[in-house]
């Protein structure tokens, strides 16, 4: 593969990782990320925003993601790599602009782990148990998770599956359990026609469905990637779109006197009674672990990735040789997750993580456009049909959400902050 870069680093990855993640372990990537805090702390903020109609935002995001979710399929078809947007994009630009994709992933895996984190420490404290350092649960979860990451894949991935299997069972519990009180009059009554805020709350929850590029960053340790990954990513989206519609339904039904983070754990409690309001919020606690230990994950193999092809120091990418994982980076990635807990609100870590996410997506969906001109005749085993149409509606979708956080300025101003220090500390380094 050649490439119009000027930078001598190599262009492979040689991660020395094994591939043990299967389609079921991948799913489970994919579906952990996105049933997670967005459905237990989000649902509850967006039926605030827009009542009823936080469906429709939670379908336009899902079109958003989707539109990129087939770039990231083209482009891991071609290169089942670890590293995903970051390494589409070493693979086509040079290589400022694929730093930036890089950083941008980076702080958007670990703003958004660091948004489960405190969410997981919102819930326990909410229903389990109001300590004196109201983060506790957050931090020790996070340790915990680092260190298991760290012990290995498999291990990780088989943790994956275990616990998303239970939330994903759990949710059809409190599905089948609220479903009965729901009446269309008033979901009617209740759904909010203003498309500017129903836009806006799309965009506050698009943090949701950007597993499908957890699943692509683990493309290096998954079996068969070019098949399994695709399958993987759609699968996961359809799922999660059907839920997270179910569940906005029960919620609204509940009657809430007010929705907040606390919305979805208070309408069990209304529906299954206090054990079943308690295990739900148990199923709450179990989805924020699996998605953390998801953005751990992917988040590892970016800068992992970065590192490999001499964007960050050699050292971020070494390999133990016993577990096999990259410890330095699952550290640093760990560290990352910890500043952004302690220093931004729930709100703001959501805003933050949707900027630099949606900035990165723009790129990656212009970079299939570039490829597709620099390599016309490269075997692509899945192909996006209507390029260039198709990646720039999502470049267009990705922008038009990135208006609707002007709104919260304070999060959006510091992720642009963030960026930006990161680039110069990459000028001034290389």
């Amino acid at each position: 593969m050649t490439t119009n870069s000027t930078d001598p680093s190599p262009l492979h990855v040689e991660t020395e990782l094994t591939r043990d993640l299967g389609l079921i372990s991948a799913l489970a990537i994919g579906v952990g990320t996105m049933i997670a805090a967005g459905i237990f702390t989000l649902s509850g903020l967006a039926i605030h925003n827009v009542g009823s109609a936080a469906i429709v935002s939670f379908l336009l995001a899902a079109v958003v993601a989707t539109l990129t979710a087939l770039t990231y399929c083209e482009f891991v078809s071609i290169y089942p790599e670890s590293g995903e947007g970051y390494l589409y994009a070493r693979r086509t630009f040079r290589p400022p602009f694929a730093y930036f994709v890089g950083w941008a992933l980076f702080l958007g895996y670990t703003s958004s782990c660091a948004f489960y984190i405190a969410s997981l420490s919102s819930y326990f404290s909410e229903f389990i148990w109001r300590g004196p350092f109201h983060g506790l649960a957050g931090v020790a979860a996070l340790l915990a998770l680092t260190l298991l990451n760290i012990k290995g894949t498999k291990e990780s991935g088989h943790f994956q599956i275990v616990v998303t299997a239970a939330k994903v069972l759990l949710l059809a519990w409190f599905v089948i359990g609220g479903l009965g009180a729901v009446r269309a009059e008033e979901m009617i009554d209740r759904f909010n026609t203003h498309l500017l805020e129903i836009g806006s709350t799309a965009a506050m929850v698009f943090i949701t469905f950007f597993g499908f590029s957890a699943i692509a960053a683990s493309a290096g340790e998954v079996k068969d990637p070019v098949r399994t990954i695709p399958r993987a990513i759609f699968l996961s989206m359809g799922i999660v779109t059907l839920v997270y519609s179910l569940v906005v339904l029960v919620v609204v039904a509940a009657g809430l006197n007010e929705y907040t983070e606390a919305a979805m754990g208070n309408a069990a409690r209304q529906f299954l009674g206090p054990v079943g309001g308690m295990v739900i919020v148990a199923g709450a606690l179990i989805s924020m672990i699996a998605a953390s230990n998801a953005s751990i994950m992917a988040g590892s193999r970016v800068t992992l990735s970065m590192s490999q092809l001499g964007h960050l120091p050699r050292l971020v990418g070494s390999v133990s040789p016993r577990t096999r994982t990259p410890v330095v980076s699952l550290l640093l990635v760990g560290t990352a997750i910890l500043v952004f807990t302690l220093i931004m609100p729930l709100k703001d870590l959501a805003h933050f993580a949707d900027t630099v996410l949606l900035l990165a997506l723009v790129l990656v969906n212009a970079a299939l456009i570039v490829h597709r001109r620099k390599h016309p005749t490269m075997h692509r085993p899945f192909r996006v049909p209507l390029v260039p149409l198709l990646p720039a509606l999502g470049i267009l979708a990705n922008l038009y959400l990135l208006t609707q956080i002007i709104h919260h300025p304070v999060p959006m101003v510091t992720a642009c902050a963030c960026l930006l220090v990161g680039v110069i500390g990459f000028v001034a380094w290389k």
